[in-house]
């Protein structure tokens, strides 16, 4: 888009939409989410064309903030809401949004889940996405029981027979999960089994330690002449 294209409300559009956009920068809460709505509207419209050629030009040079965290804020405006945005934060959401890309998928996973920390969510998007694919391979399943015929030059037995095989292997996989997990907990377990171990050593060499103090001094006590002074 040319600059002489652009409107005399457009360019008051973008500088109070570059002026919000500054000052999302500057919020702690939901700034991020706001400066996801803010730069698509001046994207949307091309509105960075006032000053500079390329909107990435005018992200890094305007705003002084990387591109690719420009465009995680819009992608994270576009997908989810502001609700979403207080309950999960930025780069959960950004993470969310790339392993599950279809939308329903992402629905369904804020509807079920509740909100964990950074180095647990891998963990329980896995789960999920598993638990989901057995659900519809089940619901396949169902479904093509109640049809009759042949399917794509299939028949129903043998379309079953390829669920079910499609449900066998998903099913391997979470309980592969399953195991990864239980194997996490036994090491925890044995971490705090060595630990307390290591503690119960520690108060050992204590002791032995004062034992050896006691010991030195009686030894002192009796070797000495004259006892009574330590007395």
């Amino acid at each position: 888009m040319q600059i002489t294209e652009l409107r005399k409300e457009d360019r008051e559009d973008y500088k109070k939409l570059t002026g919000l956009c500054l000052q999302d920068l500057g919020e702690i809460k939901d700034g991020m989410y706001n400066l996801g709505l803010h730069l698509r509207e001046i994207k949307t419209r091309e509105l960075y064309c006032f000053e500079f050629n390329r909107f990435e030009e005018f992200i890094e040079k305007r705003l002084d903030i990387h591109p690719n965290t420009a465009h995680m804020a819009i992608r994270i405006a576009e997908n989810f809401t502001l609700k979403d945005f207080k309950a999960w934060g930025f780069k959960k959401l950004d993470f969310i949004l790339r392993k599950l890309p279809e939308e329903e998928d992402r629905k369904d996973f804020l509807k079920s889940a509740q909100p964990v920390v950074e180095t647990r969510l891998p963990e329980v998007i896995t789960e999920f996405k598993l638990n989901k694919g057995i659900e519809d391979l089940n619901s396949d399943i169902s479904r093509f029981k109640e049809q009759s015929g042949k399917i794509r030059g299939i028949t129903q037995e043998e379309q079953i027979l390829g669920l079910k095989r499609q449900y066998s292997v998903i099913k391997q996989h979470f309980l592969e999960y399953q195991n990864i997990k239980k194997g996490y907990e036994n090491k925890l377990n044995n971490l705090k089994a060595n630990l307390d171990e290591e503690i119960e050593n520690w108060k050992n060499t204590a002791k032995d330690i004062d034992n050896e103090e006691i010991s030195n001094f009686y030894t002192l006590l009796i070797s000495s002449k004259d006892t009574t002074k330590y007395c």
